[in-house]
């Protein structure tokens, strides 16, 4: 007879509760003075301070901290990260934050998407949760859609707003979904080393694909693209050669890649639906 799984809360491996609220500024992005007296704002601190801080016991023997990290690449600027020896003293550090006057310039940024995959994450069923870093990166840059909902299909992006050495012959389809390009990294060609790194596909057409990834690959690099294609949904490699490289911002690299063999009209409908 199996033992019931017994569901617990986040903990770290020294015992502490832990926390984090992800916020987003209701007026723009900040700059780092805004984010600086917003973070000493929150903690109770003078701007010039440092921003992490030893907290206030909650109890008698109650102890933890809380500290603040800003977000690069991400449609959200802030988080809080709270460790506390009691969930008491943790729901008192997440309403300490809420009641703060400097609270006000700030919105809660978690969206249903990642909410699931840090519930995946931390499921108490070991089983359930994303088997490796890449999974989880999958499960935090898909999208969800609710089951037995509608399917739409986003709308070409239109070819003037595209540099002229961007341009494709096919309409590019804007997309924001994880998964990982593949290089053989063996001397010998043919060895079988492999380097996988984590992506983000930004758009695609029948002939070429838009990716994001935090190192650069040189013009005519060839990489396989990993993509759920068929019926079954499993994922197949698709080899493409780069054909473009664009710095973005926080040190990632904007990809330009070719398609060594175009996709079929039914592949790309296939993609897009989860685009």
């Amino acid at each position: 007879m199996t033992s019931p799984i017994i569901a617990h809360p986040p903990e770290t491996l020294e015992g502490w509760y832990s926390l984090h609220q992800i916020f987003r500024f209701a007026n723009g992005k900040p700059d780092a003075g805004l984010l600086l007296r917003t973070v000493a704002g929150l903690s109770g601190q003078s701007a010039g301070r440092s921003t992490k801080r030893k907290s206030s016991p909650a109890t008698a023997s109650g102890s933890g901290w809380t500290c603040f990290v800003k977000l690069i690449g991400s449609t959200s600027d802030l988080m809080a990260i709270h460790f506390r020896d009691s969930l008491d003293a943790i729901g008192e550090a997440e309403q300490r934050v809420a009641k703060s006057p400097a609270a006000k310039s700030l919105v809660p940024n978690l969206s249903d998407r990642i909410d699931t995959a840090i519930r995946a994450a931390v499921h108490p069923n070991p089983d359930r949760r994303p088997p490796t870093c890449l999974d989880f990166f999958k499960l935090l840059t898909g999208r969800s859609r609710m089951k037995g909902g509608p399917v739409v299909t986003p709308a070409p992006i239109k070819s003037s707003l595209a540099s002229a050495e961007d341009r494709r012959n096919s309409a590019r389809f804007p997309l924001q979904i994880g998964t990982c390009g593949i290089i053989d990294s063996d001397v010998h060609r043919g060895g079988g080393a492999q380097d996988l790194w984590p992506l983000v596909m930004s758009d695609v057409s029948t002939t070429g694909i838009g990716v994001l990834l935090a190192r650069r690959f040189e013009p005519g690099t060839a990489l396989s693209i990993e993509l759920a294609l068929g019926k079954d949904n499993k994922p197949r490699r698709l080899p493409v050669h780069v054909v473009r490289v664009q710095q973005e911002r926080a040190g990632h690299w904007v990809h330009g890649c070719s398609f060594d063999v175009p996709l079929t009209e039914e592949q790309l409908k296939v993609i897009l639906k989860d685009a």
